[in-house]
């Protein structure tokens, strides 16, 4: 669970880059090469800002990668921990569970899985 301290990495961008440079979402997905629906995501904080994604944002339309960054590591450890971003950028493969597994998962094991793998999957 986030604390009240912690910050979504999107909402930065939304502060600094987008709502300071008086652009829309769509003109900055533009800019950055992303879908409106990824930059949404990120600013609502569906989907998890990875670092190509924060250098991307930040040649395109200003403001601070590695603040970015170290919000969203902020967030990943608030929310319990090594986060599947961190493991990526270390170049660690996740498990797989068997394809017959989700006849013994229970729903909520089944979402939980599905979540980790879609956070896992860059966007670029």
């Amino acid at each position: 669970m986030t604390t009240s301290k912690t910050v979504l990495p999107g909402q930065l961008i939304l502060e600094q880059c987008i709502e300071a440079h008086g652009l829309t979402v769509s003109e900055a997905a533009a800019r950055a090469n992303l879908t409106v629906e990824e930059l949404e995501g990120l600013i609502v904080g569906q989907i998890r800002l990875t670092p190509r994604i924060a250098e991307r944002m930040e040649r395109h339309l200003g403001g601070c990668a590695d603040e970015w960054w170290n919000a969203q590591e902020a967030l990943d450890l608030a929310n319990g921990g090594l986060s599947p971003a961190r493991l990526a950028v270390r170049g660690v493969e996740p498990w797989h569970w068997p394809e017959d597994w989700r006849g013994d998962a229970t729903p909520e094991q089944i979402e939980a899985h599905e979540r980790f793998l879609r956070e896992l999957r860059p966007l670029d």
